[in-house]
């Protein structure tokens, strides 16, 4: 009974443990059977393809034999070695052996001719480096360019399509939107930001107000003895309600700091929060924006 080998007839199938790529940097190996097909993970190459290698992890002479062959071989004539399968998605792997795969008929014809014994693909002595890992990086770097340039074509499409204006608008109501839903999934975050935001402000009107208060001090003690004057005040103005019908603020105002003579009391509790409008001198020095005295 005739065997399936004797009768040409070769399974589509790669045999081995797995092995890593770059377990077989600095080896020398022979590459007995690839298949070729599409990647489940598209993506992640530009062909779209993946290959699968079974390789032999043969032992070599240094002499050829009278094949010229210079592995060493089992008594059937195949390889000698342990098989191991391994995978790549590398664009330039790939593309090299299908280059060679449709070259190798009229390679094959040429050798009929001359009486040489055909080449078989996959049993090809391969050395490989860790310089490979060049192909890695150009499959990457052309990845990561086919994808920018993908994107950009869609970009003008859709500038073409809808025009710029209308694009910045989506993007700007997309990113509005993401605003939007962030907060609302994490509103403790927004809360801590503004409370953190109220915190820094009170905190800068506080360094304000305590350095204001001790330049107001030295002014109100120089003014006391440049005047010679028996006291010398601030009022400071705020509004603490509004007219119901017209919305204008009513003024008032509060003598917050005060700087007396020796037996002169102070008076400053007495004009708290008091209504200006009652003062018509005082009224008349925020109209006019000074006062004058003539004795």
């Amino acid at each position: 009974m005739a065997k399936f080998c004797e009768l040409g007839v070769e399974s589509d199938v790669v045999i081995g443990k797995g092995i890593d790529m770059e377990d077989l940097f600095g080896r020398r190996i022979l590459i007995e059977k690839v298949i070729i097909q599409p990647t489940k993970f598209p993506g992640k190459n530009s062909s779209g393809l993946r290959m699968q290698m079974q390789v032999v992890l043969a032992t070599f002479n240094e002499e050829a034999d009278k094949d010229g062959d210079f592995y060493t071989k089992n008594p059937d004539g195949t390889p000698a070695g342990e098989r191991r399968s391994c995978f790549t998605g590398s664009d330039i792997l790939i593309g090299a052996i299908q280059k060679a795969e449709t070259n190798l008929p009229s390679m094959n014809a040429s050798r009929a001719q001359k009486g040489l014994p055909p080449i078989r693909l996959y049993q090809l002595t391969q050395l490989l480096s860790k310089s490979a890992n060049a192909f890695n990086s150009l499959d990457m770097e052309q990845q990561q360019m086919d994808k920018g340039i993908g994107w950009l074509q869609k970009l003008l499409n859709l500038q073409k399509k809808y025009g710029f204006f209308s694009i910045v608008k989506g993007l700007f109501l997309v990113l509005l939107g993401g605003y939007v839903v962030f907060f609302a999934l994490n509103p403790k975050y927004l809360l801590e930001r503004i409370t953190k935001i109220q915190t820094e402000e009170h905190n800068d009107l506080i360094e304000t107000r305590l350095r204001s208060d001790t330049e107001i001090n030295n002014i109100l003690s120089k003014l006391l003895s440049t005047a010679d004057a028996d006291r010398a005040w601030l009022i400071e103005l705020h509004n603490g309600s509004k007219n119901l019908g017209t919305g204008l603020p009513f003024l008032y105002g509060s003598m917050r700091m005060e700087e007396v003579r020796d037996s002169i009391f102070h008076v400053d509790d007495e004009y708290s929060d008091f209504n200006l409008s009652k003062y018509k001198l005082i009224v008349k020095t925020l109209r006019d924006g000074f006062f004058l005295w003539q004795s």
